[in-house]
């Protein structure tokens, strides 16, 4: 099937035509809303970790902790296998995408110690000093999951991951939510998810630009009939 220059003119001018308004609709909505799903703006909300200066479990807040590229929050049990795996496996996940300038923050929220129940302070410092790898600080509290809280951050996590773990939430520098991942068969397909999140949204001018520029290009093309 032939298409002649001016048809190809044509495609373009609709697809950038597409692009550009959608951006602006998007950009135009404002802010996402707030919720655990693909596309919102986790919520915030308070947990606690270890300082490593007095070795006591000190609060803090998830929005307090922006700066980054990326994140990965996963929620672990210390009984679980692949939830050990991950924590051996956190510091090289975060250098390895360190070295590719992307700035990453591993966050482990952990949820049950090895008898299956709300872990404590020398829980939670025993899974640091035996497998996680990563900055200790970000290894979070999450207490036990209390099934008829429905803004326990455990549940909110368990529901999208169909109750498996380890599971993850992969959010972007904005804190929204860009995907989620259900078990750890080793860092590739995590460190691909965070190398996603990293890259940030064109803005709607950019956008725009481009597709001026673009057809602009097309233009000073010589048509012969």
């Amino acid at each position: 099937m032939f298409c002649s220059p001016i048809c190809r003119y044509g495609v373009v001018l609709f697809v950038g035509f597409l692009v550009t308004i959608g951006t602006l609709v998007s950009t135009a909505s404002g802010d996402p809303t707030t919720g655990w799903d693909i596309g919102q703006r986790l919520p915030d909300f308070a947990a606690s970790y270890v300082d490593q200066q007095s070795g006591v479990a000190t609060s803090m807040s998830w929005y307090d902790e922006g700066g980054a590229d990326a994140y990965a929050l996963s929620l672990c049990g210390m009984w679980c296998a692949p939830c050990q795996l991950f924590a051996e496996d956190s510091g090289a996940t975060t250098a390895q995408l360190q070295s590719e300038g992307i700035n990453v923050q591993m966050y482990d929220l952990v949820f049950q110690n090895v008898a299956s129940q709300e872990p404590q302070l020398q829980d939670i410092n025993g899974w640091i000093d035996q497998l996680w790898t990563s900055d200790p600080e970000n290894v979070l509290f999450a207490g036990d999951i209390p099934l008829s809280a429905e803004d326990s951050i455990a549940e909110e996590i368990l529901l999208r991951s169909n109750f498996g773990i380890p599971a993850f939430l992969i959010v972007d520098r904005n804190m929204v939510i860009t995907d989620y991942q259900t078990g750890y068969f080793g860092g590739t397909g995590l460190m691909e998810k965070l190398r996603v999140a990293s890259v940030p949204e064109p803005a709607a001018a950019t956008v725009l630009l481009g597709v001026i520029g673009m057809l602009s290009s097309v233009r000073k093309r010589r048509v012969h009939f």
